[in-house]
């Protein structure tokens, strides 16, 4: 049986025009990336969506405890049971970049008011 296996994927690997290791890799490399969702894909679906990902992927979270103003304890409610990283927030880099534009503002008003007349 071993050896009729090894005939058959070498010989899906041949009418592929691919090396057994290379198909073998592409296999799994193609079986990876479908079943994987990100964050990202979770956080930008509408509620429909993330309902079917609940009953997809079998998680523990209800719906109905959830509405349209706690959306978002529901989609991190999922993420967390996919046990999923939350994307970067940039919110700090913004807060940063407006504290350093203002600080320079600041600084120029002073200069400014500090010169003679």
């Amino acid at each position: 049986m071993t050896d009729n296996a090894y005939a058959l994927a070498k010989e899906t690997a041949d009418e592929k025009d691919m090396s057994l290791p290379e198909w073998i890799e592409d296999l799994i490399t193609a079986e990876s990336e479908d079943d994987s969702l990100t964050s990202e894909e979770i956080i930008d679906m509408d509620w429909d969506e993330k309902i079917d990902v609940i009953d997809e992927y079998g998680l523990e979270v209800d719906p109905d405890d959830y509405d349209d103003d706690t959306e978002g304890e529901f989609t991190e409610a999922i993420i967390d049971e996919l046990e999923l990283d939350y994307p970067d927030n940039p919110g700090g880099l913004i807060w940063l970049l407006v504290a350093v534009v203002l600080g320079l503002f600041g600084w120029g008003l002073i200069r400014k008011s500090n010169q003679p007349a």
